[in-house]
């Protein structure tokens, strides 16, 4: 085996079992702030599709669930 293709395959190596390193240190995500985990803010469009559409209003809303989806309230 020539000098560069031991080299290819030595990094080859070294990238795979980084990877694989990394796949298996996975932990949940937690709070960006000190404290419990708590609501998530969103931004979405709710509500009936106006067509045509009616100058001044809008879909688009913020609202907050909890982290399983459930209980979603507008803001």
């Amino acid at each position: 085996m020539s000098r560069l293709r031991m080299l290819l395959v030595g990094s080859i190596a070294s990238a795979l079992a980084v990877i694989s390193a990394l796949s298996l240190a996975d932990a949940p995500a937690e709070a960006a702030f000190p404290g419990l985990n708590g609501r998530i803010a969103c931004q979405g469009q709710r509500g009936p599709v106006l067509d045509p559409p009616v100058p001044g209003t809008s879909r688009n809303e913020i609202f907050s669930v909890n982290p399983d989806g459930s209980d979603g309230r507008g803001c």
